[in-house]
């Protein structure tokens, strides 16, 4: 029972209902994880100021934890 093992796994998600995020900046046009949010949170939703500033808030907190291995995150 010493033996130690990793297990892998790779999902593919279901694109109709999780938006994948990416986690690199400024990989575009942004220089700041504020500006990539903002931006973000303006496309995602353009109609409702109020849920679009708790959409920035949720991409900030994606952008400040970011683990270092991964590529991007998946919201649903």
């Amino acid at each position: 029972m010493g033996a130690n093992s990793m297990t892998t796994y790779e999902i593919e998600p279901d694109l109709e209902f999780w938006i994948p995020v990416p986690r690199s900046f400024p990989e575009d046009n942004w220089e700041t994880a504020e500006q990539w949010a903002q931006d973000l949170a303006e496309l995602a939703i353009p109609e409702d100021p109020e849920l679009r500033k708790v959409y920035e808030q949720l991409a900030l907190d994606v952008a400040n934890n970011q683990i270092a291995e991964a590529e991007h995150t998946l919201w649903f």
